[in-house]
């Protein structure tokens, strides 16, 4: 009995800890991050994630933030503070960052990468981020020296619509032309 009792113990336990998601299962850094330590044109985040072991992508993001989507809509990634089109620059140390790109909806997320650790700032209802979009940040983990590492790239994820793509009306005239076409043929093979 006692045994019995141990081993459904043990196994609850176990159960519990693989049943979690990825992004939640990604052991903390160190203290949790602030609100306060990313702003977007004046505004703080609206919620903070992190830190966390490892790279952001958008499965990371998903985990994170999947239930502030519509259902037709995903998180993709919009630009990378290390990417060629100098849309999205982050100054290498804590500091400030700009954005020239085109307009993304909200909400949107930044992600802070810093040495082995990433975190995510979400922000909700603020608005579009245009272009001459601005902001500070402030990296909140330590690395192994036990030092404020400095900005390895700052990332931006923005939503997109996946709805499905209306069919163009002719689509719909030529599929029943084209069963009448096999039905003839049928019947003048036989």
């Amino acid at each position: 009995m006692k045994n019995s009792l141990i081993a459904s113990l043990l196994f609850g336990a176990f159960f519990l800890s693989i049943s979690s998601s990825h992004a939640d299962s990604v052991p903390f850094v160190s203290t949790p991050c602030d609100t306060t330590n990313v702003s977007a044109n004046g505004s703080d985040a609206t919620v903070c994630k992190g830190s966390f072991s490892g790279t952001d992508s958008v499965s990371e993001i998903t985990n994170l933030f999947g239930a502030e989507l519509g259902a037709s809509e995903t998180w993709i990634e919009a630009v990378k503070s290390d990417d060629s089109s100098g849309k999205l620059v982050a100054t290498t140390a804590t500091g400030t960052w700009e954005y020239t790109g085109d307009t993304l909806s909200s909400p949107f997320v930044i992600v802070l990468k810093a040495s082995t650790s990433f975190s995510a700032y979400l922000f909700k209802d603020l608005g579009n981020l245009a272009t001459d979009s601005t902001g500070g940040f402030f990296i909140n983990w330590l690395n192994n020296g036990g030092q404020t590492p400095k900005l390895s790239h700052m990332t931006i994820y923005s939503k997109t619509n996946t709805s499905a793509v209306p069919l163009p009306a002719a689509l719909w005239l030529f599929g029943p032309a084209l069963l009448g076409f096999m039905g003839f043929r049928r019947k003048n093979q036989s």
